[in-house]
């Protein structure tokens, strides 16, 4: 399967992050294909994904990664 990692924003932390997702994901279902969703990043950050990749992050038995959908 082909990867489609799209990051939307990075954060330094975990606590800039969620909130910031949170703002971007107000009045949006958890499942709504426009929400973005906070996973670690490729580097020591944490990245703001739209949910296609943070579903495909964490079908990879692999990569270890969590998500964390924020919406309000």
């Amino acid at each position: 399967m082909e990867s489609l990692t799209h990051y939307c924003e990075f954060s330094k932390t975990e606590d800039e992050a969620i909130p910031h997702c949170g703002e971007l994901n107000r009045d949006l279902d958890s499942k709504d294909r426009a929400c973005c969703s906070v996973v670690d990043g490729p580097e020591d950050n944490y990245a703001l994904v739209d949910l296609e990749t943070a579903r495909q992050l964490l079908d990879d038995n692999v990569s270890g990664l969590t998500c964390t959908i924020v919406t309000g």
